[in-house]
């Protein structure tokens, strides 16, 4: 009787001290993430995994971290880990379809979206991302249709009016697109994809002085896109501004952007 009392006193010290050691763990992993420190932040919540291999909340914030430092396909590792050991958390899905978006898995991602969407169907941003992923596949009345459910449920979501209007663009809904992408603008005047994508549409209907001026600002509020300069550099050679749209080329080079010939001899020459 003795040694079994023993046995479970000692099996009790062993598994206290392994649950205050987890809480150590996780109390740094926060403090790492809350510093911005997120490589260490993922070393903490691994060792807490190491000792509790069954702790999905580990897993699912292991993955918020890996999520902020772009390493996407490891975040999905550890949602689809925390998944398999709570499948209720729908956080899970929705989370991993987003990240499936970013690997351009899109039909990887719609399959999660669906499943947060039919659990939780008053989430407008697993409708918003469902409709990127649409958008992706070129399924444009779709997408269309997931960013009005979107708007539905969230009526400022200024990111779901700017691609849905295009969306519309892409249909050739020229004078619709300009509609959604002013109220994108009306809601957040600073947000540049809107910008951006209302230069582009109104390049099409030949209102080139207009788009320029939308080229310009989406790249006053983001500097560092190459394609904003790429656009407005074929924009401004169309209108003969041959050395401000050259400088514009050579921007977008810098940026990253593709080094080829039709930008560097053709246009540049």
């Amino acid at each position: 009787m003795k040694k079994i009392i023993f046995l479970i006193l000692v099996v009790f010290s062993i598994t206290n001290s392994y649950a205050q050691l987890i809480e150590e763990y996780r109390t740094c992993a926060i403090e790492s993430a809350n510093t911005n420190h997120y490589e260490e932040a993922i070393d903490y919540f691994t060792r807490v995994i190491i000792i509790n291999p069954h702790d999905s909340t580990a897993y699912f914030d292991r993955a918020m971290m890996k999520e902020i430092i772009h390493d996407y396909h490891g975040a999905i590792v550890d949602y689809t880990k925390s998944m398999e050991i709570d499948t209720n958390n729908v956080d899970n899905y929705f989370l991993r379809g987003i990240m499936k978006n970013k690997i351009k898995d899109y039909k990887g991602a719609i399959a999660d979206l669906n499943k947060t969407i039919n659990i939780e169907a008053s989430n407008a941003d697993a409708w918003y991302h469902r409709g990127i992923a649409k958008s992706e596949l070129h399924e444009f009345n779709d997408a269309i249709n997931d960013f009005t459910t979107t708007i539905r449920l969230r009526p400022d979501h200024v990111k779901a009016f700017s691609n849905r209007g295009w969306a519309k663009h892409q249909l050739h809904k020229y004078t619709l697109a300009i509609i959604d992408y002013n109220k994108a603008i009306e809601f957040d005047s600073t947000y540049a994809d809107s910008y951006y994508y209302r230069g582009i549409t109104k390049t099409i209907l030949k209102e080139y002085h207009k788009a320029l001026k939308d080229f310009d600002k989406a790249i006053e509020l983001n500097p560092s896109n190459a394609e904003y300069y790429l656009h407005r550099a074929e924009l401004k050679i169309q209108l003969n501004q041959q050395e401000s749209g050259c400088s514009d080329i050579h921007k977008y080079i810098e940026l990253g952007g593709e080094d080829n010939e039709k930008y560097t001899k053709i246009l540049c020459h």
